[in-house]
């Protein structure tokens, strides 16, 4: 495979004149996290960043759902990229991938069992053709994109920007096991709207492992729906459990909350006690019905419902706390007013607004302070135990 890395490079330009700045520099995947060394870990992550522009995107952190996986015991690192020489995908593209290859047989000379290839967007473009290229433990490329050049693009319906790349090297990746992370409503992919439906069958086809985060479920939505706090707060715990090799998955499509794999292990625990009005099947307060769950970051965690009060009007009430273990923080009750097709409650702290979006079919819980700040993190319907 080094033989298949140095003969990309050879058929590529130079990165940049002599004296111009290192195209790569290998980081740890979070500074607050010691590498274990092969071995004791599990194996190593090799994270590839998104672009935006001429903006610097290595120096950011990998999304907060890849600590589970560093708790869990893999070693995280990311290739930082130099930005100004990104190019396209038939030059920077490529040579991109060739580097994450040598990363990825460097880390195995070194002694690490295992390989976990991931990026975000043009970082899941690399995961994935690095995947069909070199054979690694297992991929999470999330909402991959600008994987194919503009000029190599054929039916907008068919080939749409990445969407090829895509089905191809899910056909031809030489992986295990995979996490594919396919958002709905992914605003920068051009793609086919049954993208993850069409993910799904090719690698059920072909017999392997998978955990899909998609619009089949996963309630995942936008570009960057892999940093939301809802993707680590609903799903980090069972993307690290996928992973782990002591764990036997069967081919096929694996879902969080079955077989043994963890869904939403944070949750504060007075959620069970709430009682959610019904709501009147066709209206559009029919999609508001059950509680929702999220989490404004790590461990703050909120869970929202609209009940009936003593007076029979609906009433929002609001949760939160730190972690399923603290003791609940603050629970506020408030009437729930209708504004158009929001709801919104006055707090003593803060405006509340509830927010059903039929694009996405995201319900999205926004605040608003009154020194101005403002902030928004999308909720999942809540799921009691069986």
């Amino acid at each position: 495979m080094r033989r298949i890395a140095a003969a990309i490079l050879a058929c590529l330009p130079l990165a940049g004149p002599v004296g111009a700045a290192e195209p790569y520099t290998i980081l740890p995947g979070f500074d607050d996290v010691p590498a274990k060394g092969p071995d004791a870990a599990l194996g190593l992550v090799i994270w590839n960043h998104g672009v935006s522009g001429n903006r610097e995107q290595g120096m950011s952190p990998p999304p907060a759902f890849l600590r589970r996986l560093a708790a869990a015991g893999w070693d995280i690192v990311r290739i930082k990229r130099d930005a100004l020489q990104e190019s396209n995908w038939t030059t920077g593209g490529l040579r991109h991938v060739a580097r994450t290859i040598e990363e990825a047989e460097s880390a195995r000379a070194k002694g690490y069992k295992r390989i976990v290839l991931a990026g975000q967007s043009y970082g899941g473009a690399i995961t994935l053709e690095a995947a069909r290229r070199t054979s690694v433990y297992a991929i999470i490329p999330s909402a991959p994109g600008t994987g194919v050049a503009l000029n190599q693009i054929g039916s907008a319906a068919q080939d749409s920007q990445g969407t090829r790349q895509l089905y191809e090297s899910l056909a031809e990746g030489k992986f295990e096991r995979a996490v594919p992370i396919l958002p709905f409503a992914d605003e920068f992919a051009l793609s086919d709207p049954d993208r993850g439906k069409r993910a799904r069958e090719i690698l059920t086809g072909r017999a392997i492992a998978f955990l899909p985060m998609d619009d089949a479920g996963s309630q995942l939505a936008g570009h960057g729906a892999s940093s939301s706090a809802l993707m680590d707060f609903a799903y980090g715990a069972c993307v690290a459990a996928f992973l782990d090799p002591d764990r036997k998955v069967k081919p096929g499509a694996a879902a969080c909350g079955r077989d043994g794999l963890p869904r939403a292990d944070d949750v504060l625990p007075e959620t069970a006690g709430l009682k959610p009005m019904k709501m009147e099947a066709g209206t559009w307060w029919h999609p508001y019905e059950g509680i929702w769950i999220g989490a404004w970051s790590n461990p703050i965690l909120v869970s929202v419902t609209i009940e009936r009060g003593a007076d029979g009007k609906p009433e929002f009430v609001y949760l939160w706390g730190q972690e399923k273990r603290a003791k609940l923080r603050t629970t506020y009750r408030a009437p729930a007013t209708l504004d158009g097709n929001l709801v919104r409650a006055k707090l003593p702290t803060q405006d509340i607004t509830l927010s059903f979006e039929m694009k996405t079919r995201q319900v999205v819980l926004r605040w608003k302070n009154a020194d101005g700040r403002t902030g928004s993190t999308l909720l999942r319907r809540y799921e009691p135990p069986a």
